[in-house]
């Protein structure tokens, strides 16, 4: 390499951006900034930053363009947290003054302890059934019926930002008897010699009279409407948005780096997420019930991958099924419609896999058949082969079901005298 490739100040090939390096600054104030009067407008979105770039930085993007820019500058598409009109910033630094206080007369009050400071929280995860956008005649209001059914359950945890130390309990509902068998057990947890301040917020199932509070931990009410206060519930957000969520990636360098590219789902468990087109819509079918269950498969639909995913009116297709239930690798297309594969899950995880021919898909309507009693593909009995019997995408169709490749797994599919043998 020779001395002029190596220096640092060389032009850049490519072209030149929209906005100058020099006016991302200004417009990153510009759109962080409440909106004018002239904007019209209580929030900024893509479009009028759109024309904010063009009006005030002379800067001509596409909406695409604008996405992309966004992204590059380190902004993503959030959902704000909703403020309640009491929350006083003035009273919150207020409070964070007085806090130290108390955590020093804590100190002061038990001289032959260590204290730690705990921040607690509770959140709860889980589905429920909405309603999707249908065709119907002008001025109409169709009416449908709403699946409000609700499974849920209740995370409670602790944290202590100075040891990095957390620690949890997942329960299925909440109420002051689970709150005392959480603090019963962060008693414990604790090392001895320690006194943990907790700082929580003033729920009733945490200030009623049935709580019973441990002789080594001091609780501290949090300020009323002052969620940010409470460090834990950057926890949930992060939980949400990366692990109790479905998330698409974007292949960088294949298969070796990818990159966060949208969350489609969030709130919930979603498992072996199968994505598929069909009448110019966008379906997606996950399994999400509690761990080891595998009996709930959803339905979601959307415009586009990237769009706003809607759960299907006769969501959930299949509820307390652990045979049919559960997706195993992507629904095929075949000449007579949809196949769509389901590990059976009885007695155990991944025992075989059924196919059913989806006869009906609309956003208003679903409906599904069995194509055999039968499994059409079964495991083999060999020793680490029950990891999930699972349709790859190595596959082709042949009389309407289809015929694929799978590690350690056999099947036949007989139709009009032809045999397909996996193995």
């Amino acid at each position: 390499m020779g001395e002029e490739a190596r220096r640092p100040d060389r032009p850049h090939p490519g072209r030149t951006p929209h906005l100058p390096h020099d006016q991302e600054v200004r417009f990153l104030e510009r759109i962080d900034s409440p909106p004018r009067p002239d904007d019209g407008t209580c929030e900024l979105r893509g479009t009028e930053i759109r024309r904010i770039l063009e009006q005030e930085f002379a800067a001509r993007y596409s909406l695409s363009g604008v996405y992309k820019l966004l992204h590059r500058l380190g902004y993503n598409d959030l959902m704000p947290r909703p403020q309640h009109p009491d929350s006083s910033p003035e009273a919150q630094e207020f409070f964070r003054e007085i806090v130290v206080e108390h955590i020093e007369a804590i100190a002061a009050a038990h001289p032959d302890e260590v204290i730690q400071v705990w921040h607690q929280d509770e959140a709860r995860f889980g589905q429920q059934g909405t309603l999707t956008r249908v065709w119907a005649r002008r001025g109409s209001r169709p009416r449908r019926v709403r699946q409000n059914g609700r499974e849920s359950l209740y995370v409670l945890t602790a944290t202590c930002a100075a040891s990095g130390a957390a620690f949890g309990l997942i329960m299925p509902e909440l109420d002051t008897a689970v709150v005392n068998q959480f603090l019963e057990e962060f008693s414990r947890h604790l090392a001895p010699g320690v006194r943990a301040v907790l700082v929580w917020d003033n729920a009733p199932y945490h200030v009623g009279g049935g709580v019973v509070v441990p002789a080594n931990v001091s609780p501290i009410g949090l300020l009323p409407y002052a969620p940010e206060l409470n460090p834990v519930e950057n926890l949930w957000h992060y939980l949400r948005s990366h692990y109790w969520s479905l998330q698409v990636y974007r292949a960088d360098s294949f298969p070796t780096r990818w990159t966060h590219a949208h969350t489609l789902l969030s709130g919930g468990v979603f498992s072996d997420a199968t994505l598929f087109q069909h009448d110019d819509r966008w379906w997606l079918f996950t399994e999400t019930s509690e761990p080891r269950r595998h009996d709930t498969l959803r339905l979601f639909h959307a415009d586009e991958p990237f769009g706003a995913w809607m759960e299907h009116p006769s969501s959930p297709i299949v509820s307390g099924d652990r045979t049919t239930a559960r997706p195993a690798g992507r629904v095929v297309r075949t000449n007579a419609g949809f196949v769509r594969f389901a590990q059976v899950c009885a007695p155990r995880y991944g025992t075989s896999v059924k196919a059913f021919g989806i006869t009906e898909l609309t956003t208003s309507t679903y409906a599904e058949r069995a194509l055999s009693d039968a499994p059409v593909l079964a495991g083999s009995g060999v020793a680490g082969a029950d990891h999930g019997a699972e349709i790859s995408r190595h596959q082709h169709v042949r009389h309407g079901v289809g015929c694929h490749r799978m590690h350690r797994l056999r099947a036949t599919e007989r139709s009009e005298g032809n045999q397909c043998q996996l193995g």
